[in-house]
């Protein structure tokens, strides 16, 4: 929710949107003369004559339109600490839940607290680590029923308590689809009343909680609620405590990792930051039955106005259809290589023949000798001559082609008609204004 330090830094754009006809009109203002200043609760205009005048409102009225606006606005969502993230918005869903009033059928909500007499108390340490001993998952109307956290004292013993009390808040959120991212969410407890009868300024966080049933409470669930923080702590002085509007947890990333998009419901529980969770013992009086508490309603009150509240803001994914084809074509290259050898022998054949004849004659008285020696010498020369002749042929084909990958990427993109919901068409929570006028 919008507050004094939000209208004080965005002070001049609010002015401007203030003095716009859809401004005048959605604020359901109609200031007498130029406006210079905005409030939660006022709005200031200068006079003809240079005077101020300031009209005030019983609520904060402007800080509550203001939030309806800002809760579905298109195209900026801001944080706690009033931080701007530019962030289109148009197609997101933002689901509401609330806890089953009795009978339930799968969700619930109420309180538990380990509770004695006075006497029979104890100490801060031992009180919150007890396993509980009473549970309420349909009471309303009563100091038990309108209580989310509180402790008092056991006077009779100095510093032991005889009541502590925590509560829990189941919300069936299945319809959430499981493919849908969560964006943001907040949890709101209605503020009904707080006390304060021991000057302890109590807060209050969201933590996780772990009842044995889904839609009922018994004693033992007290000690189910974890200690891991999922919002930031509400002060006892930032607490609406007058019956009159929501008090509002915007869920850090634990506390959405939380939420279930199953048949299991979202379970969360509410319980006392600075002395339960830190283990501090609150202060102690002597007077019997003095409390700190910080109240509220539950499911059980009559229509869902004031019921315990889940908001989750979630998204449905585009689906994007990639077609990727591609085309891969191998370089090759062919070699090919002919090799012929010729050998061709030449012999050349020398014959050498030496033929020596010989002839002796002998002349002799009577006698005639006649010798004839004939020597054939045959010479044959051979010569070998190798000729070779070798021819290579190489032939070489390459083919290259280009690989070329074709990709085709097909887009469906989920359209969504955005329109504004009943609340920002009239500027404001019809029960709220019912109610405040």
């Amino acid at each position: 929710m919008p507050d004094k330090i939000f209208f004080q830094k965005y002070q001049k754009a609010l002015v401007w949107l203030f003095k716009t006809r859809i401004g005048k009109w959605f604020f359901k203002i109609e200031p007498k003369g130029e406006i210079v200043a905005v409030f939660p609760n006022a709005i200031r205009w200068i006079n003809p004559n240079g005077s101020y005048s300031t009209e005030f409102r019983t609520n904060n009225r402007y800080a509550y339109r203001l939030n309806t606006l800002l809760k579905y606005f298109p195209f900026l969502m801001w944080e706690r600490e009033y931080q701007w993230y530019p962030q289109l918005r148009l197609g997101l869903t933002v689901s509401t839940f609330y806890p089953d009033p009795d009978v339930e059928s799968t969700s619930v909500d109420g309180l538990t607290e380990a509770d004695y007499a006075n006497g029979s108390g104890k100490s801060w340490a031992n009180l919150i680590a007890d396993a509980g001993t009473a549970s309420y998952p349909s009471l309303v109307g009563d100091e038990v029923a309108d209580t989310a956290m509180g402790f008092t004292t056991d006077s009779a013993t100095t510093d032991f308590f005889r009541t502590l009390r925590r509560s829990i808040y189941l919300f069936d959120t299945a319809s959430i689809p499981d493919t849908d991212t969560i964006d943001s969410a907040t949890l709101s407890l209605w503020g009904r009343a707080k006390t304060d009868g021991l000057s302890a300024t109590p807060d209050i966080n969201i933590y996780s909680s772990a009842p044995a049933s889904n839609t009922d409470l018994v004693a033992g669930d007290f000690d189910s609620l974890g200690s891991t923080a999922f919002a930031t702590a509400i002060s006892y002085a930032s607490w609406v405590g007058d019956d009159s509007a929501y008090n509002v947890f915007t869920l850090n990333a634990s506390g959405l990792t939380n939420i279930s998009k199953t048949a299991t419901p979202t379970k969360f529980g509410a319980r006392n930051a600075n002395y339960d969770v830190s283990g501090t013992t609150p202060p102690w009086s002597n007077v019997a039955n003095t409390r700190s508490t910080l109240g509220t309603w539950y499911a059980e009150k009559t229509g869902t106005a004031n019921d315990p509240k889940l908001e989750v803001t979630h998204t449905t994914p585009t689906t994007t259809s990639t077609t990727t084809t591609t085309s891969t074509s191998t370089t090759t290259t062919s070699t090919s290589t002919s090799t012929s050898t010729s050998t061709s022998t030449t012999t050349t054949s020398t014959s050498s023949s030496t033929s020596t004849t010989t002839s002796t004659s002998t002349t002799t008285t009577s006698t005639s000798t006649s010798t004839s020696t004939t020597t054939t010498t045959s010479t044959s020369t051979s010569t070998t001559t190798t000729s070779t002749s070798t021819t290579t042929t190489t032939s070489t084909s390459t083919s290259s082609s280009t690989t070329t990958t074709s990709t085709s990427t097909t887009t469906t993109s989920t359209t969504t008609t955005w329109k504004y919901p009943i609340d920002v068409e009239l500027g404001y929570d019809l029960v709220l204004e019912n109610k405040l006028g």
